[in-house]
């Protein structure tokens, strides 16, 4: 994660020194991707981590849900 964050921060440094134009639009597209990854598997290492200590709350959900019909 530690690397993860670093090379985030570097992305927001360069974003802030380019002027406007296509390198600058990659790079916010590049942090965006970042973003978004990290979000991504932190919510997949917490569903593996619940899974892992309620297995049985994973198999059927106390709620009912839609189905397509």
């Amino acid at each position: 994660m530690r690397w993860s964050t670093r090379t985030l921060e570097c992305i927001k440094t360069l974003c802030a020194t380019e002027p406007h134009g296509p390198i600058r639009d990659k790079l916010e597209i590049e942090r965006t991707n970042l973003v978004i990854g990290l979000f991504v598997a932190r919510i997949a290492a917490m569903r593996v981590s619940s899974i892992e200590s309620a297995p049985e709350a994973v198999a059927e959900p106390s709620f009912p849900l839609a189905r397509r019909g």
